[in-house]
């Protein structure tokens, strides 16, 4: 235990080392640092066993002192200190001493292919005992060639334990002066191609006192390979070393005496008492003495009398002479190949359990989950003679049906063989046989075989184990012995009767089939849980199955591996491989992480599938690896050639770029990471000599070594948190695609689906802040804007200068937003979560988006601005009449004031009105009073319509000539029959004749329906008509004309429907004119401040104090309006940060998740008018369904109340503040006009104050101190008055409505995206952003459900154009000109478009529930006959139609 402590491993003795322990990597995998502890020295070795490295046990820890060392003169008496060194044996035997058995049997196969001598007997120096490491043997299988096989090319295949080769032993008695491992070295080696095979005193620390492994018993192998000229032995042998005397391993040497053929005996001393030890022992083995004649005790006398006591044959004595060692190793070799040839003791290491056991020696197989295990392998691979038979009887699921089933999966995909059928009944038909061969195969009683296998699969810990590679090992045995025998046969069939050709495939199929692996036995319990998954989870098949995949996956685990591909049947298993790596993500806390690699040969298709992965974000790390490349130079000397295969690369890129019109990709390295200096690896040849007897070549394993820490360093490079969700869907993704012969990733993916929506969602949010920032920046220039006084009193800054100045803050703020959009971006793409990478090809959409955006809000806000510039300037001359007027007013108020103040006698009130009454008329009489000019509004509005129409041809201007907007408009708009596409309609097998009028009345009437909302709210607001109304609605039109391009409108329809328009909007704003004319009469509303100037007149003629009234005149007539409007403008915005944020917000986050909460919804009510308003009026239903869903949530919580009253607090607290400044900072400020002047001028961003101010100036003389403390109070009270009016609420809708800033409309525009509709089956559009590439819905749905019917059978169509473009169907439709098209080819009509095939034959059972639901109803309503539906339709649920929603949105 001295030394186990000394390296380590102490803690070993009882837990023992584990394979996957000495597998992990870690900090240490790639570590190069010097071994400076005993500690250290376990690790190296098994790290460089590992690696095949022939140097492993040249292990040696350097102290500071001892990296070099030289020996003086003066030092030549000292030994060198060995207490920081161990011999190699030591450390072996110490490290299979606290290894398990599946770690021994690891070191055991590598010491193999290094050719180093593994244990056979290990002794335990603690306990005295040896063991038979018969375990640790097992797996050595080795391919030699004998000299007789030489002529036929024949070899033999074996595992050695099982081998009935002789073995020969060599032990020592006493010390010798011979090195007996450096002799058996040389007895092994060709003399071109020495290896140390034994460790020996020469080694590296080979000198070192040997502390724990006296007594160990190593064993080799010389296995020829047929060539005379370089086999040392014709046939095979096994060599056996005694480490240490025999006299103190007694047992073990006994042990070797029967169970070799020959036991050679080292001896120098030949003194007597020697004789007892060889005297006394029972041997079945030939005794060899081999004596040194040099030796110091040497004596031929002495010699002779030991020949003599031990019965010793003097042939069988080798005395090593004064010859060198290479003729007396001739001599061994000559005796050891007579031993081979003649003796007939050949005893398998198998075989020497029952010798061990008579011993009392251990044999490692002795422990009980060892032979249990054994005893259930054995009972199954027990009585298998013919392989096929057994495949037949016992694996029975996945023969013949298991492949018709792959070949159905493929068809369903492939849909070849669907002639002229209907497209969705004959993916129904294969469906139902799908299902047939599955209720088929689980009509099958679970085999023996299987229950015996699935029995040793649920055993616990090592028996589990032990279970599985004892039937790996048995089936290795059972397929070599077949194949070897078949192998004979077909060898011999084609050099000796090649004519039997029948005969050669008949063997050529036997060749294939005979194989019987762990693989057959795995995949049988896939396709046992596969057909288990077909039944109720209730049933009791399934409770038997599904606790198969946690064994597999614990099996995997445990290092064994399992197929992803069934090879036979070239399918892949998904819900088997599913259920397997689900549940070892489960396994592994759910925190495993994951790194793909693959070995790839034909470059061109890598080239191929690579440029494909590129589109869903994939870029891999790539290495050229040459092997058996052995020049050191071999990196410099291939620099050019690097340069040329880069060139190549990059040649055959563009090539496959082309064929994959990808033709923005020109180099290899756009698809791949790669460097031609850093990522081309050259390895050496494998072996360092000739097979069998080479061993592992030590530059091929330091190459090795040396690219794997290559790879290393790429998996730290590589941050992604990618676990084994992220594999399994990948590998789903993978495997749809190869069935569809399309190598390319659906955007079905859930992964890609998933990074897709979060980046929808990111983008979404920075969207919403950017347009919010924007609206409230609106918001503040429309205000400052309202609150220019346009008057000629001053001139000195016009409004257009403040406009100038807006535009210019407006482009900065722009830009300032759309830079905070892009560098978002930049930084989104640039985290290493998420599975960014996957939707990389998406960012330039998103870019584009923010773009438009920008140039959109741009446009916007021009408009707006300028058209508020337009209404104030339109609304100049109105002021400028008011003014004058209050002008004059105000003079002759205070001139009659000035007037009656000198008369000596006081005046009543009724004098005073007389007085005023005298002025006022005479004052009326002397103004001259002008109203405004009227305006024709229709000939204003035609004119627009005309410049809005100029660039079109002369046909469309010949239409409005003569044409009176006054009368267009008057009756309902009606869409002309006749056009092209009805006339198709008439040709076309799946359309309705009224399909393209009807789609055309829809939109027109959506347009009308969208301009009279306009309409009336311009008129409700009581204003002024100004010409950019006409400009709005002129744009509204053409706006959502062109988010409809696939709705064919000609030009006749386009003048006709805006000359409706604009002829019902000229007669309601020329009443709007002619109202606000009536109402703004100067004289009128000059009359109606006359009680007012009476007031004011009394109030100052008589030092009434003012103050009050003002205040409060102020409050009311300013103030309040004022705030109420901006409460009703700020609180838009607020509503929608509500909806987005509150209960069920995700339903709002992205235009998927959208689209999945409103047919989750139609699901759940099941009502046919729903889904029908939905399908027919797709923008409309939208509008209102998301209108009702925002009434609903703010109503819960009373949010608007609460949202008014926020901004009623804030805007209250401005305006105190603001009050408290002006008094604070203006103190030489003495008259109220003054005072309140400051308060707007400080206000002016954020309330409109201007309309009443001049009722609030006349004649106006308070104390400006007393007018603060009471406007102050009023204030408060004006807060508490609206509260209370906001509290009682009200219709929502109504308010909803009443907003300038309307959440349900701007909440509309974002979640309805593009507005397009899939060209077949009309599903919208889910693309994120404003401006994408491509178009694409997550799920497709039948044309029927619309009304498309067969034109012959007046059915309606069930297909759905996921399945059609995956299909030889054609279609025809005024985009292809009435010609017939196949849908695979749809993207050349419609190359905006992205229709994914179905991911699975369920992705539409939502549309397919609908369609059977509401056939009758759809039919009827359409004057159709039903349509023909397929009865796996009949039979869905509403609860399949929902797991199918969630599936096709990524919502499981």
């Amino acid at each position: 235990m001295e030394l186990l402590s000394k390296a380590g491993l102490e803690d070993h003795y009882e837990n023992k080392l584990t394979l996957s322990t000495v597998l992990e990597i870690n900090a240490n995998t790639t570590s190069d640092e010097p071994l400076s502890t005993m500690q250290s020295l376990p690790g190296a070795f098994l790290k460089k066993l590992m690696m095949a490295n022939v140097n492993a046990r040249s292990v040696k820890c350097l102290s500071t002192d001892q990296e070099v060392s030289y020996c003086g003169v003066d030092n030549l008496n000292t030994d060198s200190d060995t207490s920081n060194v161990i011999n190699p044996l030591d450390l072996i035997t110490a490290l299979f001493l606290c290894s398990d058995g599946f770690l021994q049997q690891e070191m055991v196969q590598k010491m193999s292919m290094c050719q180093f001598a593994v244990p056979l007997l290990l002794p335990n120096c603690d306990t005295k005992q040896s063991t038979l490491m018969l375990w640790a043997l097992r797996d050595i299988v080795k391919k030699f060639r004998s000299s007789s096989q030489a002529a036929t090319k024949a070899f033999v295949e074996e595992r050695v334990v099982l081998s009935d080769i002789p073995m020969v032993s060599f032990v020592r008695l006493g010390e010798n002066s011979l090195s007996k491992s450096q002799i058996l070295n040389k007895l092994l080696s060709n003399p071109q191609q020495y290896h140390d095979t034994f460790v020996h005193h020469d080694m590296e620390c080979g000198d070192v006192p040997r502390q724990v492994s006296d007594g160990l018993v190593e064993i080799s192998w010389y296995f020829p390979c047929g060539n005379r000229n370089i086999d040392m032995f014709t046939k095979p042998v096994s060599v056996a070393n005694l480490r240490g005397d025999i006299r103190s391993s007694e047992k073990q040497f006994s042990f070797l005496c029967q169970t070799s053929a020959a036991v050679y005996i080292f001896i120098d001393d030949l003194e007597a008492n020697f004789f007892k030890v060889l005297k006394s022992k029972k041997t079945k083995a030939e005794l060899f003495l081999v004596v040194n004649c040099q030796g110091k005790r040497f004596r031929v006398d002495t010699l002779k009398k030991m020949i003599s006591n031990c019965s010793i044959n003097e042939k069988n004595v080798i005395v090593k002479k004064k010859q060198n060692d290479a003729e007396f190793v001739k001599t061994l070799q000559s005796s050891v190949g007579e031993i081979i040839e003649r003796s007939p003791n050949r005893l398998t290491i198998e075989n020497m359990v029952d010798v061990a056991h008579q011993m009392g020696i251990w044999v490692d197989e002795d422990c009980g989950e060892c032979q249990s295990a054994r005893k259930m392998a054995d009972e199954i691979t027990r009585n298998i003679t013919d392989t096929n038979e057994f495949k037949d009887q016992q694996l029975q699921l996945q023969g013949t049906i298991w492949k018709e089933i792959s070949q159905l999966e493929k068809e369903r995909c492939r849909l070849r063989k669907a002639g002229d059928q209907d497209i969705e009944h004959y993916k129904s038909s294969l469906k139902k046989k799908e299902k047939e061969l599955r209720e088929k195969q689980y009509t099958f009683d679970i085999s023996d075989a299987m229950t015996s296998f699935m029995l040793g699969m649920s055993s616990s810990g090592a028996e589990r184990s032990y279970f599985l590679k004892w039937m790996r090992i048995n089936l290795d045995n059972l397929s070599r012995q077949n194949l070897s025998g078949l192998r004979d046969q077909y060898k011999d069939l084609c050099q000796h009767s090649p004519e039997k050709k029948d005969d050669i495939k008949d063997l050529d199929k036997q060749l294939s089939d005979c194989s019987l692996g762990l693989e057959h036995f795995l995949r049988e319990l896939g396709q046992l849980y596969e057909a288990a998954c077909s039944l109720p989870e209730s049933s009791l098949q399934w409770q038997q199955m599904e606790h198969l995949p946690g064994l597999c996956a614990q099996m995997l685990l445990d290092g064994f591996p399992v197929e992803l591909v069934d090879g036979d049947a070239s399918n892949i298993p998904l819900k088997w491989i599913s259920a397997v790596l689900t549940q070892l993500h489960t396994l592994v806390d759910s925190n495993s992480k994951i790194w793909v690699v693959t070995v790839l040969g034909v470059l061109q298709i890598v080239v191929h599938a690579f440029i494909r992965m590129k589109e869903v974000g994939k870029k891999p790390v790539c290495h050229f690896v040459h092997q058996n490349v052995s020049d050191m130079s071999a990196h410099d000397n291939n620099m050019r050639d690097r340069k040329k295969l880069l060139e190549q690369l990059d040649e055959m890129t563009q090539a496959a770029a082309r064929m994959e019109k990808k033709e923005n990709i020109t180099k290899f390295t756009d698809v791949m990471e790669y460097d031609p200096d850093t990522s081309s690896c050259y390895i050496p040849g494998l072996w360092h000599g000739t097979p069998p007897m080479a061993p592992v070549n030590a530059g091929y394993s330091e190459a090795v070594y040396s690219f794997k820490k290559t790879l290393m360093k790429d998996f730290r490079k590589c941050q992604r948190n990618d676990d084994l969700t992220y594999f399994l869907e990948w590998t789903q993704s993978l495997w749809e695609a190869v069935k569809f012969e399309k190598f390319i990733f659906s955007f079905r993916n859930s992964l890609v689906a998933d990074a897709y929506s979060r980046l929808c969602l990111e983008y979404n949010s920075w969207e919403w802040v950017f347009q919010k920032k924007m609206y409230s920046w609106m918001v503040s220039a429309e205000t400052k804007m309202s609150n220019i006084v346009m008057t000629d009193q001053h001139p000195q800054r016009s409004i257009r200068d403040v406009l100038q100045d807006l535009m210019i803050e407006a482009s900065e703020k722009l830009s300032e937003g759309e830079k905070e959009i892009q560098d978002n971006l930049v930084k989104y793409f640039e985290k290493q979560d998420g599975h960014v990478n996957l939707v990389e090809k998406y960012k330039e959409d998103f870019v584009s988006s923010a773009k438009t955006l920008r140039r959109e809000t741009e446009n916007t806000v021009k408009n707006k601005l300028q058209g508020a510039v337009e209404i104030k300037e339109g609304m100049a001359e109105l002021n400028n009449i008011k003014s004058s007027q209050a002008n004059t007013m105000e003079k002759k108020v205070l001139d009659l004031l000035q007037k009656c103040r000198q008369k000596k006698a006081g005046l009543s009130d009724k004098e005073l009105r007389i007085e005023f009454e005298n002025m006022w008329r005479i004052t009326l009489s002397e103004i001259h009073f002008r109203g405004l000019p009227r305006r024709d509004v229709a000939q204003d509005a035609f004119l627009m319509l005309r410049g809005n129409l100029s660039t079109r041809g002369s046909h469309v201007n010949s239409m409005l000539v003569g044409t009176n907007l006054v009368d267009c408009g008057k009756k309902e708009f009606a869409v002309e029959s006749g056009g092209f596409g009805e006339k198709l309609g008439s040709l076309v097998k799946h359309w309705d004749f009224n399909h393209y009028r009807k789609k055309l009345q829809e939109l027109c009437d959506n347009i009308i329906t969208q301009c009279q909302l306009f309409i009336t709210q311009k008129v409700e607001n009581k204003t002024d008509y100004h010409d950019t109304y006409i400009k709005e609605l002129l744009n509204k039109i053409d706006e959502t004309l062109k988010q409809h391009k696939n709705v064919n409108v000609s030009e006749v329809c386009e003048v006709s429907l805006k000359l409706h328009i604009c002829g019902r909007a000229a007669r309601k704003f020329q009443k709007m004119h002619n109202d606000f004319i009536e109402v703004n009469d100067p004289r009128k509303c000059l009359e109606q401040s006359k009680i007012k100037y009476l007031t004011e007149f009394k109030d100052l003629f008589h030092n009434r104090d003012l103050c009050q009234k003002k205040a409060e005149d102020f409050t009311k007539l300013c103030l309040q309006p004022a705030v109420q409007d901006y409460v009703t403008k700020m609180i838009g915005p607020d509503v929608i940060d509500e909806v987005k944020t509150g209960k069920g917000s995700e339903d709002y986050s992205t235009r998927g998740a959208f689209q999945f909460s409103i047919l989750k919804q139609l699901l759940m009510d099941g009502e046919y008018e729903q889904y029908r308003e939905y399908i027919n009026h797709y923008e409309n239903f939208v509008k209102d369904w998301l209108f009702d869903q925002i009434v609903q949530q703010l109503s819960k919580v009373r949010s608007l109340e609460k949202l008014e009253k926020k901004h009623l607090s804030e805007m209250v607290k401005i305006i105190t503040d603001t009050i408290c400044n002006i008094r604070e900072t203006t103190t030489n400020v003495n008259d109220v006009k003054t005072f309140i002047q400051n308060i707007c001028s400080a206000l002016e961003e954020k309330l409109v104050l201007k309309d009443a101010l001049e009722s609030i100036f006349i004649l106006n003389t308070a104390d400006t101190e007393q007018f603060a403390d009471y406007l102050t109070e009023f204030v408060r009270e004006m807060k508490q008055s609206l509260a209370a009016t906001y509290d009682k609420g009200g219709d929502i809708k109504e308010r909803l409505r009443s907003l300038p800033f309307k959440p349900q409309d701007k909440m509309f525009t974002i979640l309805f995206g593009c507005g397009e509709q899939c060209p077949f089956c009309g599903v919208p559009c889910e693309a994120g952003g404003i401006k994408h590439a491509k178009h694409h819905a997550s799920i497709h749905r039948s044309e029927g459900i619309r009304g498309v019917r067969d034109i012959f059978s007046n059915k309606l169509v069930i297909q759905i154009c996921s399945s059609l473009v995956v299909s030889d169907t054609s279609f025809s439709n005024a985009k292809t000109g009435g010609t017939f098209h196949p849908y695979k080819d749809y993207q050349t009509f419609y190359p905006d478009w992205l229709i994914t095939r179905d991911s699975s034959i369920e992705a539409s059972d939502y549309w397919k529930y609908v369609m059977a639901t509401f056939n009758e109803t759809i039919a009827k309503g359409k004057h159709a006959l039903p349509a023909d539906i397929p009865e796996d339709w009949k039979a869905l649920t509403r609860d399949d139609a929902f797991k199918s929603l969630k599936k096709s949105f990524n919502m499981i």
